[in-house]
C-alpha cells in the first residue's frame, strides 16, 4: 500500500521559493526542470514508500 502524500501550503511557498533561487542561481531553462524533478520523487514516494 502506497502513502498519500499532501501538498501544504508551506511546502508550495517552499517550492516556490526553490524556483526562485534556482532561476536566479541555474537559470531560467533550468529551474523548471528542477522542481519537476522534486514534485516527480514526491509522487514516487505515493507509490513506492521505501524509496524515500
Amino acid at each position: 500500500m502506497g502513502l498519500k502524500v499532501y501538498w501544504t501550503e508551506t511546502s508550495i511557498n517552499k517550492l516556490e521559493d526553490i524556483f526562485d533561487y534556482c532561476k536566479t542561481s541555474a537559470g531560467i531553462d533550468v529551474a523548471p526542470k528542477i522542481v519537476d524533478s522534486i514534485i516527480d520523487t514526491t509522487i514516487a514516494l505515493e507509490n513506492q514508500p521505501r524509496t524515500g
